[in-house]
């Protein structure tokens, strides 16, 4: 007598079926994390550009006319996913507002008083 048997076509149905239920919960949740991560890494970089505009006063006896490549020898660096960032001056001084859109669309913003948070300047 052979023993060598092999999987019936319904196990092996039964095995595709449970691997798609699987991808089914997987995938979405992925996604999810992906566009976390994005905005993350917007309000990241508004953080260290915040950082950078208090080096920049500090430099320049709390004058603010710094742009965006100032800040870059102060620290500043985007992650490079973000888009359209942009500083704002204020009318009194040391009033500031950053602003920057992420990859997900979505624009975060920071001021010289505030953490960031969605909107625009």
């Amino acid at each position: 007598m052979r023993r060598d048997r092999g999987f019936t076509l319904i196990e092996l149905l039964v095995v595709v079926l449970i691997i798609g239920v699987l991808a089914a919960i997987a995938i979405p949740a992925f996604l999810g994390q992906q566009t976390r991560a994005r905005d993350a890494a917007a309000i990241s970089d508004l953080g260290s550009a915040r950082t950078a505009m208090g080096a920049y006063a500090a430099d320049h006896e709390g004058g603010l006319t710094a742009v965006l490549a100032d800040l870059t020898d102060y620290g500043y660096a985007s992650s490079g996913a973000n888009s359209a960032t942009s500083i704002t001056l204020g009318s009194g001084a040391g009033e500031y507002c950053i602003q920057t859109t992420s990859a997900t669309g979505t624009v975060w913003r920071i001021t010289w008083a505030a953490a960031p948070t969605a909107g625009t300047c």
